[in-house]
This record gives C-alpha cells, sequence and structure tokens, in this order.
C-alpha cells in the first residue's frame, strides 16, 4: 500500500486502495484495462498457512492493550488462552463482518464477496470446493499483477517490480502496524512451536486458498527477473 502510494505520487496518477472490502468488479475489464482505460489492477498473495499463523502471532496469541501495557510481561500463561489450531479452525474470530476478522480461506472469501461466516457456511453448504475454487480463481485472474509475498526475500524479484513502476524504490519498506513491534518482540521472547501436523491441517481447512496459492506461485521456477 505505501509503495504503490509513493508509485502515484511520483508520476502523478491516481492511487485507490481496498482492504477487507469487496474487490473491484473487473470482469473483462482488467485485460484491455492498461491501454483503454489506463487502469491497472494490483494484489498480492501470501501463503495461506504462513498468513494464518501471522495471524495468530500478532493479532490473537496476546491482547493488544496488554502488550502495549510497560508493566505487561508475556508468558505462556497469560495469552488469550486459544492454541494456534484452535484459533485456525475458526472462520471468523471477531462479530465484524471485514475481512480483518477473516480465519479461513480468506482470499477466495475477499474474492467471492463471502465475507461473513453466515455467507461462507451457505456457500460450502450448497457447493462443492472446486465451484469456490473456480469463482474465487476467475475473479484472481482478472488482476493485472500479483505480487507474491514470500518472492519479496528475492532481490532480483524485488528489482524486478520496482523496474517495472519506473525504478521507485521502497517495495519492501515496512510500516509497523499498531502494537506490531510488542507483538514481534513477545514472540521473539516466547517462539511458537508450529508442528508439522498443525502446519498440514491449517493447510487443509485452507484448502481452497491453498490450492489458489499453488496455482498462482508456481511460475517462479521458470522465471528470469532482468
Amino acid at each position: 500500500q505505501n509503495y504503490f502510494k509513493k508509485v502515484a505520487a511520483t508520476f502523478d496518477i491516481k492511487f485507490t486502495h481496498l482492504e477487507a472490502r469487496p474487490p473491484p468488479d473487473i470482469r473483462g475489464e482488467s485485460k484491455n484495462s492498461i491501454t483503454t482505460n489506463r487502469k491497472l489492477y494490483v494484489t498480492h498473495l501470501r501463503h495461506p498457512v504462513t498468513r494464518a499463523i501471522s495471524n495468530y502471532m500478532y493479532e490473537h496469541r496476546w491482547k493488544c492493550n496488554d502488550l502495549t501495557n510497560r508493566s505487561f510481561v508475556p508468558t505462556l500463561n497469560n495469552t488469550r488462552g486459544q492454541t494456534l489450531l484452535e484459533y485456525a479452525n475458526t472462520i471468523n474470530h471477531g462479530s465484524k463482518t471485514l475481512l480483518f476478522h477473516c480465519n479461513q480461506n480468506c482470499y477466495a472469501r475477499w474474492l467471492t464477496g463471502l465475507f461473513t461466516e453466515k455467507q461462507w457456511l451457505e456457500h460450502v453448504t450448497n457447493n462443492n470446493a472446486t465451484d469456490l475454487y473456480d469463482l474465487a480463481h476467475q475473479s484472481l485472474s482478472e488482476y493485472n499483477l500479483i505480487i507474491v509475498t514470500e518472492w519479496l526475500k528475492n532481490p532480483d524479484y524485488i528489482r524486478a517490480i520496482e523496474t517495472l513502476f519506473g525504478g521507485v524504490s521502497g517495495l519492501t519498506d515496512r510500516k509497523d502496524m499498531f502494537c506490531g513491534y510488542e507483538a514481534r518482540e513477545a514472540n521473539r521472547k516466547i517462539p511458537l512451536e508450529v508442528t508439522a501436523e498443525t502446519f498440514y491441517k491449517i493447510q487443509e481447512i485452507n484448502s481452497v486458498d491453498s490450492k489458489l496459492y499453488e496455482n498462482f506461485a508456481t511460475c517462479q521456477s521458470i522465471l528470469t527477473f532482468p
């Protein structure tokens, strides 16, 4: 988000950012959007298991209000009391409808508009996983550029993206979220242990997202970057 704001400011172009809200309806538009409407649709993907673990560590393991209290000392005994797997088995971890509160198959739900737990369960009941995947895949395929978060560890990939946007630097510059530093320090002092069994169970829980990620992130081995 901050990087594309910088790109927009550099070239005096309009930047619109949507987060945790319905995606734009770009069906059939993105293929010609660059030349006709002068629009570029960009999104990003992160491995769904990594996303779920990170969400637990930084949003749920300890209460943010506790972590920002200088007298609070995080321990295994003063977490919220919910294990990673218990957390991952919850469809939403809040009552709100925004996808900030999403736990399972969040990419597919964002792409298909199935934000609330009720919407998701109704759709899952009436449709099979293949239908859900096909709908999400069709929507994601409309984007002009999909940035794979894990690839941002590759300097060549970073350089290629920045070159694509006129050489504007700072793609991986990070702006800390609220209580991000405190959560990071707490998890550093008390590392979260994730077993292989838990990893694969979370992957199974996020089966639609896992398939999406696998499909859209498999071109890495054949790409060469300038």
